[in-house]
């Protein structure tokens, strides 16, 4: 069984300054709720109730934003139903959550690290904030059925654009079975002529306690970052991977386009502001 997930939020998020310099990324929000909120709920659908938050030693607002004092005081203050509380405060209090300062930011493998002495010998489950996915099933929930099918690590996977490729996980993949792929290779930002395929990493894993003695094993890379696709590559050869072509709709919010674009697309589906946000877009575009 698989109940415990890594969220690693520790960057620089330099490609958001000046704002990131005062407000972690994490925290940024898509329309009106935190991108790492997204993370824990959809770590609590499916069946995750630990969670452990990689963070910098400067973000503890993080660590504010889920405390339980500071959502008493909002309950007396805000209708549940309209700020649409009442359902976060029911995720925040049927999880544990704990929080591991990455003193330097040294690569997501380095963050992941941290958290080896929580783990133990059991699998796990990472979530990178910086990947939304709005789908009708959560993505994970459909990941952790694979591991159990398989018994094999599992990342999602999706096609992108060549413009992207060189800046991205890339892998080779067999196909099993409609959306469920072996893996047989994986390049860390490889150039487009040297690309495998078309077929990103995405920011879910489920992985083996072994990814640990991998990542210790890494070379640091460019900046002394451990990257987690070199760790990776060793578990694919000793014990195979699986990837998962997700369903529903992916954003990377590591960017402000990103961000901006999962916030239109966010209150597009808002039953309650949807229709006159649409009529205001279409009226400043035509």
């Amino acid at each position: 069984m698989i109940d415990t997930a890594i969220i690693p939020v520790a960057g620089l998020a330099t490609r958001f300054l000046p704002v990131s310099k005062q407000v972690p990324k994490a925290l940024l929000p898509i329309l009106n709720k935190p991108m790492i909120e997204f993370a824990i709920e959809e770590a609590y659908l499916s069946g995750i109730r630990r969670i452990m938050i990689i963070m910098g030693p400067d973000q503890f607002s993080i660590k504010d934003y889920f405390e339980n004092d500071y959502l008493d005081v909002v309950k007396q203050r805000v209708s549940f139903k309209e700020q649409q509380l009442e359902k976060f405060i029911e995720i925040i209090n049927s999880i544990e959550v704990s929080y591991i300062v990455q003193e330097q930011p040294l690569g997501l493998g380095h963050a992941i690290l941290q958290a080896e002495p929580y783990i133990g010998n059991d699998s796990f489950c990472v979530f990178l904030p910086d990947d939304v996915i709005f789908s009708g099933s959560p993505c994970m929930s459909d990941m952790i059925g694979i591991y159990n099918e398989f018994s094999l690590p599992v990342l999602a996977i999706k096609e992108v654009s060549e413009e992207k490729i060189p800046l991205l996980g890339i892998v080779d993949v067999n196909n099993y079975k409609k959306d469920i792929y072996e893996i047989v290779e994986m390049v860390e930002k490889p150039a487009l002529e040297k690309a495998p395929s078309n077929l990103a990493i995405i920011g879910r894993y489920v992985l083996p306690a072994s990814v640990f003695g991998e990542l210790k094993n890494v070379k640091p890379g460019a900046n002394g970052e451990i990257q987690i696709t070199d760790a990776l590559i060793g578990i694919m050869k000793n014990s195979g991977f699986n990837g998962y072509k997700f369903p529903g709709i992916h954003f990377d919010v590591g960017n402000p386009i990103g961000l901006l674009q999962a916030s239109v697309y966010a209150i597009t589906d808002d039953p309650k502001y949807g229709a006159g946000f649409i009529d205001w877009l279409k009226s400043q575009v035509i």
